[in-house]
Parts: C-alpha cells; structure tokens; sequence
C-alpha cells in the first residue's frame, strides 16, 4: 500500500484508490477507483478520465462528478467505515472520556500536558491498530482528521468535527462528502482556539443514526477476494 504521491510513472499492474482525497489525482492514471473522493468545492479532473469507479467517498463527490457528464455508480462509503468486520480493538487498560485527534499537519498545535482532565491525545499518525484500540478506549472523539471521524463512526463512538487550524488542506468539502455517505447533515467544525474549549467539544452534540449500506460498499471491492 502507498500514498498517492509515491506512485509514479505508469505501471503495467493495477493501481486502487481506496480512502482519502486522491479522486482529482486517480482520474488522470488507470486506477480502479474505491471510496475515494474530491478534496475541494468545485473541483475538476486535471486530464481525461482514465480510471475505473466502483465506489466513491460520498454523494457529493458522486454528483460531482455526474454533473461532470462522468459516469458513476450509486455506491459510496469510505472503506475505513468497514474496519469492524476486519479487526476487534484490544481490551484498553482504562477509558477516557475524550479522545483528542489532531490532523496530522497540526500534531505541534496540542500536547499532552494541555488535554483536558480524562482526556487522551490521539497520533492519527501511530500504527492502525493502535490508532483504533485508542479510539475504542473513548467515550466521545474530537478530531480535525476525517478518518479519526470515520474510525469513530466506525466504532459507534460519538465523535465531532473540530477545526484546530488552516493547515489541512481543503475548504471542508470531504467532510461534507463524508457525512452525506452516512446520511448526516453538519453545519461546520467546532473551532477550537485553545485546548480550553475542549471541555465544551461535546455540548449541542446530537446523536444521529446512520444510514449506509456497508454491504454494497464491500461488495463493490475490485479486489475483493471471493
């Protein structure tokens, strides 16, 4: 597996593009196309398109694309959303309250020392599984990182966008896109001017009830084994 910006030149094997904002890069190569999608408002692909789509991030990025005259199937997920059916998080020694997760270009902006009483800051760049075990151990996560949402989400754990900064890149159109494959509507992050207002993070938070087919997304793998 790797990121999008170490793939280079063409290959002659099959490339996916599965989870995150790479749809605008993917569509300009051969790739089979997987829960991806559009980082920004408005976006267009950068050369014809070229690419295989199964499934993409949300219904905004689908429509986006359809508006584009691109022919896209009705199936949307983000495949982290499918994370349960692969691994069970380990037992935690303790809970917390509430899990703190920075984007990764804004892992200086907290620390440790500034969290909240019962609260655990998150590395969103710590292995997988570690990553997932930590959010598990939460009752409530707050994160600038879209999949420390989507891990959350995955996990039944209630979990609110916040904005931290303007160093993530993007105008926040992947998150819409994101909650839209759930069938949730948000205004906006929670911005949060100092580890202070992480005490509040989960005030005028409502429950929502999600709505996806998980299936069809896992159905629509291309490299689905079986």
């Amino acid at each position: 597996m790797l990121h999008v910006d170490d793939i280079r030149g063409e290959t002659d094997l099959p490339v996916y593009s599965a989870i995150g904002s790479t749809l605008l890069h993917a569509l300009t190569r051969p790739y089979d196309i997987w829960g991806t999608g559009f980082l920004r408002t408005g976006e267009v692909p950068a050369a014809p398109v070229r690419a295989r789509i199964h499934a993409v991030r949300g219904h905004l990025s689908r429509q986006r694309l359809r508006d584009l005259g691109i022919d896209c199937p009705d199936v949307v997920g983000d495949p982290a959303l499918l994370l349960p059916k692969f691994y069970t998080p380990s037992p935690a020694g303790r809970r917390y309250g509430l899990g703190v997760i920075p984007h990764c270009r804004e892992l200086d902006l907290l620390t440790a020392e500034q969290m909240p009483e019962d609260s655990l800051l998150i590395d969103i760049t710590g292995g997988i599984f570690a990553v997932v075990d930590q959010i598990c151990a939460c009752d409530f996560i707050a994160s600038s990182s879209l999949h420390g949402l989507i891990c959350a989400e995955a996990y039944g754990i209630p979990a609110r966008w916040m904005k931290l900064s303007d160093r993530p890149l993007g105008d926040g159109f992947k998150f819409h896109d994101f909650y839209s494959s759930i069938g949730q509507e948000i205004d906006g992050p929670v911005v949060v001017g100092d580890a202070a207002r992480l005490k509040t993070i989960r005030d005028g938070h409502r429950d929502h009830r999600r709505r996806i087919d998980l299936d069809r997304l896992l159905a629509a793998c291309p490299f689905r084994a079986g």
